[in-house]
């Protein structure tokens, strides 16, 4: 998901364990995401996770969102996984997020 404009991804219902996520064509490395904050994001925790096949999704790591305002791009960083989806799911708050 790119980080222009103002729209952003918020799922519709109950936002604990909706996810959002991005595939690649091929299988690279991935060991960092950047997330953009959008107004309305009350987005405090939430968990990677990564696969090869688009069905069996393994947990990278969970992470809080501290200090972040909106406007801002957070980097997390991890260590490597060699994958073809990467995805990010709720776990506190309401997210408005890019990524």
């Amino acid at each position: 998901m790119d980080s222009k404009g103002v729209s952003g991804w918020s799922p519709v219902g109950q936002p604990k364990g909706a996810f959002i996520g991005l595939q690649s064509f091929v299988l690279q490395t991935f060991y960092a995401v950047d997330i953009k904050i959008l107004t309305g994001s009350s987005l405090s925790s939430f968990s990677l996770e990564y696969s090869t096949n688009g069905k069996e999704f393994t947990k990278i790591k969970d992470f809080k969102l501290e200090d972040a305002t909106v406007g801002s791009v957070k980097t997390f960083y991890f260590y490597p996984v060699y994958a073809k989806y990467i995805r990010i799911v709720v776990i506190e708050g309401t997210p408005n997020i890019k990524f």
